[in-house]
């Protein structure tokens, strides 16, 4: 089988996830809420890759019975969210990042971002699992 053909569902779901972040990004700039927008994107483009990860590494979707998350992934998330916070809490560490501290707002939408990327991801494992069945 042609490998980019056999790959295109996974191409579709991370342009879906990038417009995502970009559609995110533009309605709070338009909004004119926060003026830290390369520490939004920072932070989504973490998030959203370690969603991402997950959705990968794991045997069953998130509303099945037989979910299960290695000892191994969950300290690298909680690794994770200890580095931003330690971005934002500590202004010169975040400078080597060219990270700011967020508004409440930018908070809101980081968590939208997470949602969205789950649901789609959820939605990708949902589709491919049908479509592998009929063949």
């Amino acid at each position: 089988s042609d490998p980019f053909w056999s790959n295109v569902d996974a191409l579709l779901l991370g342009i879906a996830v990038a417009a995502v972040l970009i559609l995110t990004n533009i309605c709070l700039h338009v909004a004119g809420i926060g003026d830290s927008s390369g520490s939004r994107i920072f932070f989504a483009l973490l998030m959203a890759q370690t969603l991402m990860l997950i959705q990968i590494k794991k045997d069953h979707a998130w509303f099945c019975h037989h979910t299960g998350i290695n000892n191994a992934l969950l300290l690298f998330i909680m690794a994770l969210f200890e580095f931003c916070f330690l971005l934002v809490l500590f202004p010169p560490l975040g400078k080597i990042f060219g990270v700011t501290a967020l508004v409440w707002q930018e908070w809101l939408s980081l968590l939208a971002v997470a949602v969205i990327v789950f649901l789609l991801c959820e939605l990708y494992r949902f589709v491919a699992k049908k479509i592998e069945c009929k063949k």
